[in-house]
């Protein structure tokens, strides 16, 4: 039984012996603290899937998707959120963005922690920054929100100066020779649009907070009218009676057609025209050939009623030739010569 447990202590002792390089070398620096998307982190040639809660040790390596965001909180107190497409690499106090975009957010002062890009170097105890990097076209910035940031270029580390909240910077290798220009003032517009960036993250500075807090409860005007739902059937009631309704008979679309048929059908304006050079024609009776005076005579107007004189009448008629009205209008007017 001794010699047992004298072995195993041996092998205990052995194990640690093995197993204390790796963990030497597996440091930790950080934690994931959310995961929005697929993104990944190269931990010594191992690819792995970032996933809420997971360590991050020293030196790795974070790919953030297209579309995605994450989130990382190392053991100074402090949460870099990181945007799609970045690229970032993790060490004890000593950051580098490659690629994207990093919001940096201090809430405690215990150690100073840097960030670089290729042409920007900042170094921070409690501030509140966004800093970007392109690598196409090689141009980094620097805005600061709260706080106060000293920045400097990678190849002179130890000329520097502050950037103090509300202020901003950029690098680019052609222009002044790569160090990054003087401080200008940020305009709220543009920060706004850096963390719009960024959503779901709330800024620490009680301004900012504000505006984000005002943006998320602003709605679109439009938004409150309430539209027709697509593909409803509005039926109309066009009937009189005590017939039965159907149910959406009662909606918006009848009550529009009871208004318009409500409303009194406009009367028509009634105007005399008259006509200048014209005088106005009375009525009169039909006008009668010139010739029907001439040829009637008293004893003919006392017999219009008997019945022979109709009949003869009658019969003379059917003999008379038929002409058109311009012929017979010809014949009237010779005869009355």
């Amino acid at each position: 039984m001794k010699t047992l447990i004298t072995n195993s202590k041996n092998s205990f002792f052995f194990l640690a012996l093995f197993l204390l390089p790796g963990l030497v070398h597996a440091k930790l620096v950080g934690k994931v603290h959310a995961v929005k998307g697929e993104s990944f982190a190269l931990i010594d040639g191992k690819t792995l899937r970032l996933v809420k809660d997971m360590d991050i040790a020293d030196g790795a390596q974070l790919m953030v998707s297209d579309d995605s965001q994450v989130t990382i909180g190392d053991f100074f107190d402090r949460r870099f959120h990181l945007l799609g497409g970045s690229h970032f690499v993790m060490s004890d106090r000593s950051h580098v963005l490659q690629k994207g975009g990093l919001w940096s957010q201090a809430h405690a002062s215990k150690a100073s922690v840097s960030v670089s890009t290729a042409n920007l170097l900042m170094n921070a105890y409690q501030a509140e920054y966004i800093v970007t990097y392109d690598p196409i076209s090689k141009k980094g910035q620097l805005s600061v929100i709260n706080g106060e940031v000293d920045v400097a270029s990678p190849m002179e580390p130890a000329f520097r100066y502050a950037i103090v909240a509300g202020q901003f910077t950029t690098a680019h290798p052609e222009v002044d020779e790569g160090y990054p220009r003087a401080p200008t003032k940020l305009g709220q517009d543009s920060l706004m649009k850096m963390v719009a960036q960024f959503p779901g993250i709330k800024s620490g500075d009680a301004g900012v907070a504000h505006v984000q807090t005002q943006k998320a409860a602003r709605g679109i005007a439009s938004a409150q009218e309430s539209s027709p739902k697509s593909g409803e059937i509005i039926y109309m009631k066009t009937y009189q009676g005590a017939q039965r309704v159907p149910a959406s008979a009662s909606g918006e679309a009848q009550k529009y057609y009871l208004k318009l048929r409500a409303k009194p059908a406009k009367q028509g304006i009634v105007a005399k025209v008259r006509v200048l050079g014209y005088q106005e024609v009375t009525k009169t009776t039909s006008r009668n050939p010139a010739s029907a005076h001439k040829t009637q005579t008293k004893d003919v107007q006392k017999s219009v009623k008997s019945s022979e004189f109709l009949k003869s009448y009658e019969v003379h008629q059917q003999k008379q030739p038929v002409y058109s009205k311009e012929v017979q209008r010809l014949i009237d007017d010779l005869k009355s010569y």
